[in-house]
C-alpha cells in the first residue's frame, strides 16, 4: 500500500513538472492580426468578459461546420477557456478535422498576455 501511495505522488509531481515546462508558442511568432480567437467557454462565461475580437463557440456545441464558418483549416486559431481543459479537447477535435495551426493559450489572461508580448496592431 505504501508503494502505491509513493507511485501516485511521484506521478503527480512528474505531471506538475511537465505541465509547468510545456513549451508554448513564442508570442512574437503568433500572427494575432490574422488569427481567429475562439473562446470555447459557455455563452454565460463569455458574457462575463472575453478577449477583444474573440468568437464564442462553446465546447459543448462546437462542430466542424461551426468552425469552418469562422476559420480556414490553415489559419492560425487561438483557443482558450477558463482553465485550458476545454480548449485542449477542442484543439484535439480541430486537429482531427484537418486544422494545422491550432494553439491553446489556455485562459483569457494567457491570450491577453501573449497578445501584449507579441506583435499586435
Amino acid at each position: 500500500m505504501k508503494w502505491i501511495l509513493i507511485a501516485v505522488v511521484a506521478i503527480a509531481i512528474g505531471w506538475n513538472i511537465m505541465s509547468q515546462n510545456s513549451v508554448s508558442p513564442n508570442a512574437a511568432e503568433i500572427d494575432f492580426a490574422n488569427a481567429v480567437i475562439l473562446d470555447v467557454r459557455t455563452s454565460q462565461e463569455f458574457a462575463g468578459g472575453h478577449v477583444d475580437g474573440a468568437i464564442n463557440i462553446s465546447s459543448t456545441v462546437i462542430t466542424k461546420e461551426k468552425v469552418e464558418a469562422v476559420a480556414k483549416s490553415d489559419q492560425t486559431v487561438i483557443l482558450y477557456c477558463r482553465s485550458g481543459a476545454r480548449a485542449s479537447g477542442v484543439q484535439s477535435k480541430m486537429t482531427q478535422w484537418g486544422y494545422t495551426n491550432v494553439i491553446n493559450l489556455r485562459t483569457q489572461s494567457g491570450v491577453e498576455k501573449s497578445m501584449a508580448a507579441g506583435n499586435t496592431p
